[in-house]
């Protein structure tokens, strides 16, 4: 183990990443100038990209060898903590039906279920699981791939970078329908704080690899995700690759007279006109639903009757509870002070991409 990176926080707290080479597995530590460390969190290197201890280079390449995608399967594409769980809770009922409503548990992301084959699928945390200990509903209730590649249709979630998304020559080849959503970054970092820290509540918060017995503070966590010492990686760098691919492709579309296939979705547009992007939405999916029946989704789908929703369906106290916090615009004025939004509007300004804040 060598230490590759130190990093200067606020109030005297240092930055330390260190990593195991041979196994790929990357430590970040915060600590103060006495050297008292006050948080901890472990992750793997996958393709040069932070993950979560639920997915390593081993299961990934086994994942991108095996998994078999139908041309009917719809892949969402978001960075953590942008709308993941709405855009599944939306998806599901566009393609599945209102009907399916009281079988949806948003409290554990609707994760597919095998008894009725409805739900989403989080196609690295969930299929054909590993022995890895992860006291998560989502991994419990894991995929065998066998079963995975049988499933004639899916919607498929995933947080991958553009480098690390399983099996992406398939899905371009096939022409799958893919959305990507994406959040501004002052939002997302804030709405990232609360995730990863209120795992500290839990009793079972050990089986997450991380140490939280202090929270760190929000402007020492929004340094860490300024720099992308998070799961998945630097937001800029995600989005910017994206937003490439997506850019490209529209071209070579617009070129070849051919169907989109890749839709793109800002969180501040869903929130400030959710018709308009539902029937986008319907539009690129082909769904030929009504304006009654989008209504109807709209409003099974706003984030006030999921959280509600969530509430009576608790089947993990942990994911219900840090899934739904406020899914508002504009939360990140309470947290970031001059200097850490200057440091944001100008990575963010040198994107060229407009986001609503």
């Amino acid at each position: 183990m060598f230490s590759i990176e130190q990093i200067k926080l606020y109030d005297n707290y240092i930055f330390t990443q260190e990593i195991k080479e041979n196994e790929k597995i990357i430590t970040i530590s915060c600590h103060d100038d006495s050297n008292e460390c006050i948080h901890i969190y472990n992750y793997n290197l996958v393709n040069n990209v932070l993950y979560p201890i639920w997915c390593d280079q081993k299961r990934w390449d086994f994942l991108n060898n095996n998994i078999q995608y139908n041309t009917s399967d719809i892949v969402l594409i978001t960075y953590p903590k942008s709308g993941t769980t709405w855009l599944e809770q939306i998806l599901i009922l566009m393609k599945y039906g209102t009907h399916t409503y009281d079988k949806l548990n948003p409290s554990v992301r609707n994760n597919f279920d095998l008894s009725n084959n409805i739900g989403k699928i989080h196609i690295e945390g969930s299929v054909e699981q590993t022995n890895i200990v992860y006291d998560s509903q989502e991994i419990m209730n894991n995929i065998p791939l066998e079963d995975f590649n049988k499933i004639p249709f899916r919607i498929i979630k995933t947080h991958a970078a553009y480098e690390t998304l399983l099996c992406k020559e398939q899905l371009f080849t096939n022409k799958n329908k893919m959305i990507i959503v994406t959040r501004n970054p002052l939002d997302s970092a804030v709405s990232g704080y609360y995730h990863y820290n209120d795992i500290q509540k839990y009793a079972h918060k050990k089986k997450y690899n991380t140490v939280l017995e202090n929270h760190i503070s929000f402007k020492n966590w929004a340094m860490l995700w300024l720099n992308g010492k998070v799961s998945f990686g630097s937001w800029f760098d995600w989005t910017k690759k994206w937003r490439d691919i997506y850019l490209q492709q529209l071209e070579k579309e617009k070129e070849k007279q051919e169907e989109k296939h890749i839709h793109w979705i800002f969180y501040e547009d869903l929130k400030k006109n959710p018709m308009d992007e539902l029937v986008k939405l319907n539009d690129f999916l082909d769904c030929q639903l009504s304006i009654d029946e989008l209504k109807t989704i709209h409003s099974m789908t706003t984030f006030q009757n999921m959280k509600e929703q969530a509430k009576t369906r608790i089947v993990d106290e942990l994911n219900s509870d840090i899934h739904f916090r406020k899914g508002i615009v504009g939360d990140w004025k309470n947290y970031f002070n001059e200097e850490l939004l200057e440091m944001y509007t100008t990575k963010l300004q040198a994107m060229d991409i407009q986001y609503t804040m």
